[in-house]
């Protein structure tokens, strides 16, 4: 698997050294060779468009996701250029539109009161949710490429040098700052911290998930997922870049050329292990986790045991995004700006939609029988499912 990988990264883009640090990173642009042709199927699910709406554009280049977030009816969503709005659920009818004068590279992320968004130069900002309005902005130590988010009135951050951040959700003040050990060459990506029963996990570029007390900052456990081997720094990066998740008292969690793990959260100790390669993101449901590896198969893994429910094999090279769960079906976006529905119990093709012919990156939302999907070409749209 590691020659395989080592090839499979070497034909992506060039290195290009991070704004803000003397860190390299690593940017994938997709999977080594020509994606799969759209496979001909017979839908049995019928997909409609019921409201669209222009956002802004989001660069390319960056290979950044900038999610939406959609919270009490209301879905905030940021451009790069750092155009940052607020529309109605339903009718996708604006409320607010905000312009900052600096790129958005993490977003969107919630608090309390705020929206909050992190910068290419290493800025953590806060918008009035109700009207948009500036509430305080902080610098911290490196780029964020991913949301902040806010628990018990502490921000979260995660800055791309290996720095996990708690600020004041009342004026971005410092609380504390843990640092973490970086390799020199990581991907073009980082995790979003989660916050569960008063802790902050996420993944880490050193292939590890950390354990830190919100209060202080405390570094708790610090629990390896993947180990890094090879002859060279390519062959060895074993990044989490997907957020962990917590389910039925396990956690899951994935590593670029590494290992999918399901650890106890009573125990501390790991359930089982499978050797799968992912960096896009991982979703729970009562029975099953799913996943995008990094050939854009889909994976649903049984949460017990770990083992292969079904793959769906026919959409590789595609360049996947993370994948959302329905009542009945796993949701992903490609590169050509299409939505695919699986059927959840035996991975089957259950209906395509085609959003615009840009790449979906960002993680869709979903909110009973509708889907958000924004694009790059920063077009949002809902649609409905039946």
């Amino acid at each position: 698997m590691r020659c395989r990988a080592a090839i499979h990264i070497l034909s992506l883009l060039p290195l290009l050294a991070s704004c803000a640090t003397d860190k390299e990173q690593l940017q994938i642009n997709g999977e080594s060779g020509e994606p799969e042709e759209l496979i001909d199927f017979v839908p049995s699910v019928e997909v409609e468009e019921i409201w669209s709406r222009d956002f802004g554009q989001i660069d390319e280049k960056k290979l950044i996701k900038l999610e939406p977030y959609l919270e009490d009816g209301v879905i905030y969503v940021a451009d790069s250029s750092g155009k940052v709005t607020a529309y109605s659920e339903k009718r996708g009818k604006k409320i607010w539109r905000a312009r900052l004068k600096q790129p958005v590279t993490g977003a969107v992320g919630l608090g309390e009161q705020s929206v909050l968004l992190g910068t290419s130069k290493g800025k953590v900002i806060a918008l009035d949710k109700k009207t948009g309005r500036q509430q305080w902005e902080r610098a911290v130590s490196s780029e964020i490429l991913v949301p902040p988010v806010e628990a018990a009135g502490i921000v979260i951050v995660q800055a791309i040098d290996g720095k996990i951040l708690g600020l004041s959700a009342r004026d971005g003040s410092t609380k504390w700052v843990q640092t973490q050990t970086e390799p020199s060459l990581s991907l073009r990506g980082t995790a979003t911290p989660i916050v569960f029963q008063g802790v902050v996990l996420t993944g880490m570029a050193n292939g590890s998930v950390v354990a830190v007390n919100l209060s202080d900052g405390r570094l708790i456990w610090n629990l390896p997922v993947a180990t890094p081997q090879g002859r060279n720094e390519i062959e060895r990066l074993v990044d989490i870049d997907a957020p962990p998740v917590i389910h039925n008292g396990l956690l899951f969690a994935g590593s670029y050329q590494g290992k999918v793990v399901a650890i106890s959260l009573r125990t501390g100790r790991t359930a089982w292990s499978r050797e799968i390669s992912t960096y896009t993101g991982i979703v729970a449901d009562s029975a099953n986790v799913y996943l995008t590896d990094d050939d854009s198969n889909v994976i649903a893994l049984d949460q017990k045991s770990g083992s292969v429910i079904w793959r769906y094999e026919k959409l590789r090279g595609r360049k996947l995004n993370a994948p959302v769960v329905t009542q009945d079906y796993v949701v992903v976006g490609d590169l050509d700006g299409y939505v695919h529905w699986l059927k959840k119990d035996d991975g089957g093709m259950a209906a395509r939609y085609r959003v615009a012919d840009s790449a979906i990156r960002a993680r869709a939302l979903v909110n009973g029988d509708v889907l958000y999907v924004s694009n790059l070409d920063g077009k949002l749209k809902a649609l409905r499912w039946h």
